[in-house]
């Protein structure tokens, strides 16, 4: 073998050096690209499944929505109604406890005659109460709240009560008016 036989052989196992880099470098290529879609398959695999959970989802909804026309005309002026109610009661929290406990209080008073109350008034409850005499209870009980404030660390359920019921006149007050409003046709 000579000299220039030797340099040959030498290139050639360069090059074929080279291939075999070039083929290992294109097989871990490959092999990237054959995780990638077995991830993707696997993926639509799933969605596959999915879609046809979904498909029987919709059915369902279909046929409940079938069954909702077929009795449309009578529940619709009670849905309208239903979300009127819900959205008539959404109160912030604070309002509703005040609420609650003004109601207390006109429970635990709801045995008293507006004549005892109110001299000039006639019959149950502050509907035949003078708006006049309603406000000088309300001032009356807000001087018992101004008290009860400066006592609350002793009992705080007192200043609670007295709170509510500046509360309740302020809100008989309210409704005689409104009453008086719609009356009147205003």
């Amino acid at each position: 073998m000579t000299y220039d036989d030797h340099e040959d052989c030498d290139r050639q196992l360069n090059e074929a050096e080279e291939q075999i880099l070039k083929l290992k470098a294109k097989n871990k290529s490959l092999r990237s690209d054959v995780k990638l879609w077995k991830n993707r398959v696997d993926e639509a695999v799933i969605i596959v499944a999915n879609y046809e959970d979904i498909q029987a989802e919709l059915k369902k909804k279909d046929e409940l929505l079938f069954a909702y026309e077929s009795v449309k005309a009578p529940v619709n002026p009670l849905l309208a109604e239903n979300k009127r109610l819900r959205e008539a009661l959404s109160f912030d929290e604070c309002i509703l406890r005040f609420a609650k406990r003004m109601q207390y209080k006109l429970d635990k008073n709801k045995h008293k005659e507006c004549a005892t109350m109110n001299p000039n008034g006639t019959g149950r409850g502050w509907s035949h109460c003078m708006v006049a005499w309603l406000l000088e209870r309300l001032l009356y009980e807000a001087d018992e709240l101004y008290e009860a404030l400066g006592k609350r660390i002793a009992n705080p359920e007192a200043a609670l009560d007295e709170a509510a019921d500046v509360g309740n006149f302020a809100m008989m007050i309210f409704d005689n008016v409104l009453v008086e409003k719609v009356l009147k046709g205003k």
